[in-house]
């Protein structure tokens, strides 16, 4: 796909490369001998965005929920949960994390 970046290379040598799914997407980030991949959330024809679903890295696989307009409600590393909470007006007011077991509001 045109616009995107394959790759980026320093002093001869590939450090970082990209690879993309036919809708333009990064499903892969390879730095070294580390990847990460990405899969993304079926959010319909409607919506011009896409959200991610989950993100695999050398530490581990993170989990993603979204509510109905895109706000995340959760980040799950397979072990602890960080879970967010909005008012009327989609601003985060309640942030808890898990494994760190504080919780944060905002106002």
């Amino acid at each position: 796909m045109p616009d995107q970046i394959y790759g980026v290379t320093w002093n001869g040598a590939e450090k970082v490369s990209y690879t993309y799914d036919p809708l333009g997407r990064l499903t892969n980030r390879k730095i070294g001998s580390f990847n990460n991949a990405y899969t993304y959330e079926d959010v319909g024809t409607d919506k011009t965005t896409t959200l991610v679903k989950s993100v695999s890295t050398p530490a581990g696989t993170y989990s993603y929920t979204y509510d109905n307009i895109g706000n995340i409600l959760s980040i799950t590393d397979g072990t602890y949960t960080s879970s967010y909470e909005y008012d009327s007006l989609n601003q985060l007011v309640r942030a808890n994390d898990e494994r760190a077991g504080k919780t944060y509001t905002y106002s």
